[in-house]
């Protein structure tokens, strides 16, 4: 028997609209013992990055921490895809079947920080790339700044083609990081008319 109450029992959280958010850094989970990464979240569910295969529809305990805060809860998978530019790995989407309380209140605090600090700054000091969260979506005079939600393959290649690139070629890059905050769905062609 799962230990929590069922999400049915919070009909504020069903009424509103759910929002998802990336995780700039996956955060490090267990999945019925497998260690896991949690890549987005919402007060409804989670996607996980994954080694092996979990079947089909299977209802799963999830754990992890925020902010020191534990989260647990039992979740059921609702689908499955192999990792894009993996060899192995698979992503998976799993709803909340039951959540405690502690723990639904703990997952909505994740969920604001991450919506309340909606950039993220990362500057190149002295050879070493230092990255700050912020609610400022100015670009940096040594380094970018981008979404929060933005993949962090992307964010790997405008780093490394920075700091290789010549001074006409980073302040492309931060113009192209710049068009990504106010166009993001155009910019990395997600959503080309």
């Amino acid at each position: 028997m799962t230990r929590g109450l069922p999400l049915a029992l919070y009909p504020s959280m069903e009424q509103r609209r759910t929002e998802r958010v990336t995780l700039q850094q996956p955060v490090a989970a267990v999945v019925n013992g497998e260690h896991v990464y949690v890549m987005d979240a919402s007060t409804r569910g989670v996607r996980l990055s994954h080694p092996n295969l979990i079947p089909q529809g299977a209802k799963c305990e999830v754990a992890f921490e925020w902010d020191g805060k534990p989260i647990h809860f039992v979740g059921q998978q609702r689908w499955t895809k192999p990792q894009a530019g993996s060899a192995s790995g698979y992503q998976s989407g799993f709803e909340i079947a039951s959540i405690d309380s502690g723990s639904n209140a703990a997952l909505y605090t994740l969920v604001q920080s991450a919506k309340e600090t909606p950039y993220v700054c990362h500057e190149l000091v002295h050879g070493v790339w230092r990255k700050n969260f912020s609610t400022d979506s100015r670009q940096p005079p040594t380094g970018f700044t981008v979404r929060t939600t933005e993949s962090a393959h992307q964010v790997d290649l405008l780093r490394a083609a920075y700091m290789v690139g010549d001074p006409k070629m980073r302040d492309t890059i931060r113009r192209i990081a710049e068009l990504s905050i106010a166009f993001p769905d155009w910019i990395w062609g997600r959503d080309k008319p």
